[in-house]
């Protein structure tokens, strides 16, 4: 079985990211990592921007999930 998650194109930070564009592109679902994405490498708390750019994905209906690889 191949690998069958594969991104649709990677963003330098998550500042850069506009959710309403997304939107407009139909995307509907944002799989988000969580180490060194929205929390810098070593914290253990999710930095307020990180909550406003969830909180932008939902305002424009797209369904954030955020994933770790780490235990």
């Amino acid at each position: 079985m191949g690998n069958q998650f594969h991104p649709d194109f990677y963003i330098q930070n998550m500042s850069s990211i506009d959710p309403a564009r997304l939107k407009a592109r139909g995307i509907r679902l944002a799989v988000i990592d969580m180490d060194n994405t929205l929390i810098p490498s070593c914290e253990m708390v999710v930095p307020a921007q990180a909550h406003r750019f969830i909180d932008a994905l939902r305002k424009e209906g797209i369904m954030p999930v955020v994933v770790s690889n780490n235990v």
